[in-house]
């Protein structure tokens, strides 16, 4: 866990708590169970995310292989409805039961590649009949002295691949009508053909752009001069935007990966 005990760990701890949890997860807090429900917080790091779902009601085991972490977050949010384990991916042998809702949140770059489709296997087997799992991906260059690896939102997809679908409750030979499913077992949206990581990656998308127009109009009133340069990168960026949203609705998953192969070359 280099990078991750000690000072290093508290000062992590610091920054994961300079960010807001609903501010974070807001774009996706409506897919959340409004009935208290059992949550698995993987990777739970500080403990910000399972303090904002213990708030919520729910009874949240937070998983965290960081002596330093987990102490730290049992110090910051002393919840009853907490329980912190020392456990990883992609065994999780600490963990037992079911849950309708596991968290991965800045995680999934942590498992190395050959490893995620037994981690997929590992969360989907603690999974409820009809749960949710919500995993965030850290694109771009690798943090390596931190033990990361590159993800790709193509390379997520394709360990869902690996993964048998679940059954729906009562078992295939049920003959029952059941919700439409994805890869992993899990409800697609609504009137969609979207499985629900797809919504939360497009809800990222969304709150990414916000953010970013928020900043372009704040640095322009902080610094009238550099107007024409900002509308020139404003632009550059919308176009791009763009690009991003017309792979999204296509399904084009290599649009992404080239972008990434640009990311990490620094281009």
């Amino acid at each position: 866990m280099t990078g991750y005990e000690g000072e290093a760990g508290l000062a992590l701890a610091r920054r994961y708590e300079a960010v807001s949890a609903p501010d974070l997860h807001g774009p996706v807090a409506d897919l959340l169970p409004s009935a208290p429900s059992r949550v698995l917080d993987v990777g739970a790091g500080s403990g910000r995310d399972a303090a904002w779902l213990a708030k919520t009601g729910h009874a949240v085991l937070a998983v965290e292989p960081s002596a330093t972490l987990r102490a730290e977050g049992a110090r910051r949010h002393p919840d009853p409805r907490i329980t912190w384990v020392d456990d990883r991916l992609p065994d999780l042998t600490r963990v037992g039961g079911r849950f309708g809702v596991i968290l991965l949140s800045a995680v999934w770059q942590h498992v190395a590649p050959p490893d995620r489709p037994v981690a997929f296997r590992a969360l989907t087997g603690l999974l409820a009949p009809g749960g949710l799992l919500l995993i965030s991906l850290r694109l771009g260059p690798p943090d390596l002295a931190r033990g990361m690896h590159p993800v790709s939102v193509g390379g997520a997809s394709c360990a869902c691949g690996r993964v048998r679908p679940r059954d729906p409750p009562g078992g295939a030979a049920a003959g029952q009508a059941g919700p439409v499913r994805d890869q992993l077992g899990h409800r697609r949206a609504p009137g969609s053909d979207m499985s629900l990581a797809d919504v939360y990656l497009q809800h990222r998308v969304h709150l990414l752009e916000r953010q970013v127009s928020i900043l372009f109009e704040t640095t322009r009133v902080l610094n009238p001069e550099a107007g024409a340069e900002l509308t020139r990168l404003e632009r550059a960026w919308r176009a791009e935007l763009d690009q991003l949203h017309a792979a999204f609705l296509r399904g084009d998953l290599a649009h992404f990966e080239r972008r990434e192969a640009r990311v990490r070359g620094g281009g």
